[in-house]
């Protein structure tokens, strides 16, 4: 039992701790009213005394977030379209064989395509099928309308860094005019007299005026100080047309052939990107040509992905047609139909006759036949 004393001294105690209690209590009340009075209701009215920066700074937000969304609407075009990337080897199959990449001697597909990428001619063609100087800064007539001066570019080199000069035009054109180099180009080259002016200008005497000569003029230029101690007789057959050297954008690496007969037969031929062009380095790190001996060999090297691109195909196959990653691309060639009128004959001496059967035709008929 607890006498009455111990219970007042307990009472006493327990009131005591009740008002410390209390005291503490009111004191942690206070503190946290001056804190909440210090950190929080005096910084509003801070805020609010800056109210004006604030709102600068917002609305400095705001238009810099319509300037990106404006912009980046603006750029979609240019940012959202597939464009090419340096770089890369392209692999391209034809159909036929590679002989001779020789611009003096190349006839066939795969010859040509060759000799395009490793030779340059004094004019080519540009993406809009016009005849544009190529080895040649410019061109004009001579003394007569029959003659036709073409002045050379002074930057060019060959690819074993010797430099392009006028000698290598005409020992080009000279060694076509020679029957004893049974260069294809033979025929058209006669009765035209190739001489040079300078190291860098070169002169074409034709017997009549031809505006259209220029044109002819698209051949690929041989260096004349790598094959003018070969005789003409042994060009044809020479090592140089199966390891040329050009100026242009292509250097030839190597050839590689696979197949055990005929059908089955593959050439790989590898060309380089040429660094010192003249033009500037070619995009593509590298280039392959793989000839064909038909259609269905080189197709189903398409749809193996061992081909990026075919050439040649007289029709595009309907498996190929439906797939919407495949593009097809009909390449304009640069060739002309045309009708010769005898004006020896007498019905056709008549000018006027002439112009009558001119005036007959539907050509635009006829271009609709022709594609």
């Amino acid at each position: 039992m607890v006498d009455d004393q111990t219970k007042r001294r307990l009472k006493k105690k327990f009131r005591s701790h009740q008002k410390e209690a209390t005291e503490a209590a009111q004191q942690i009340g206070q503190q946290a009213d001056d804190n909440i009075e210090r950190l929080l209701i005096r910084r509003f009215g801070r805020l609010v005394a800056v109210r004006r920066f604030v709102a600068l700074w917002i609305l400095l937000f705001v238009l810099l977030f319509f300037a990106t969304f404006f912009q980046m609407r603006g750029l979609a075009d240019y940012y959202q379209t597939l464009a090419p990337v340096p770089g890369g080897l392209y692999n391209e199959g034809v159909i036929g064989t590679f002989t001779n990449a020789n611009p003096m001697y190349a006839s066939g597909t795969a010859d040509t395509a060759i000799s395009r990428l490793v030779f340059s001619g004094l004019f080519k063609y540009d993406d809009k099928d016009r005849l544009v100087g190529d080895l040649a800064d410019n061109w004009q007539t001579g003394a007569t309308p029959s003659q036709y001066i073409v002045k050379l570019k002074r930057v060019v080199k060959w690819q074993d860094g010797q430099p392009f000069t006028a000698d290598d035009v005409v020992y080009t054109y000279k060694t076509i005019q020679n029957v004893d180099a049974q260069s294809p180009l033979y025929s058209s080259w006669q009765s035209i007299t190739v001489s040079k002016i300078d190291d860098y200008t070169v002169k074409f005497s034709l017997p009549n005026p031809l505006s259209s000569f220029p044109y002819s003029l698209t051949n690929g230029i041989v260096p004349e100080h790598l094959l003018s101690k070969i005789p003409p007789e042994e060009l044809r057959s020479a090592q140089f047309n199966t390891a040329p050297i050009g100026t242009g954008p292509f250097v030839w690496k190597y050839v590689n052939v696979t197949g055990f007969n005929t059908q089955d037969r593959q050439q790989r031929i590898t060309l380089a990107a040429n660094k010192q062009y003249f033009l500037g380095k070619p995009q593509l790190d590298g280039f392959n040509l793989i000839t064909f001996s038909d259609d269905s060999h080189m197709i189903s090297a398409f749809e193996k992905k061992q081909l990026n691109a075919m050439s040649g195909l007289e029709s595009m196959p309907t498996e190929l047609a439906n797939d919407s990653s495949v593009q097809a691309y009909v390449t304009p060639l640069t060739t002309a139909v045309m009708a010769f009128f005898n004006d020896s004959q007498a019905t056709l001496a008549d000018a006027k006759v002439r112009q009558a059967l001119v005036g007959g035709v539907d050509r635009s008929n006829i271009s609709k036949l022709g594609s």
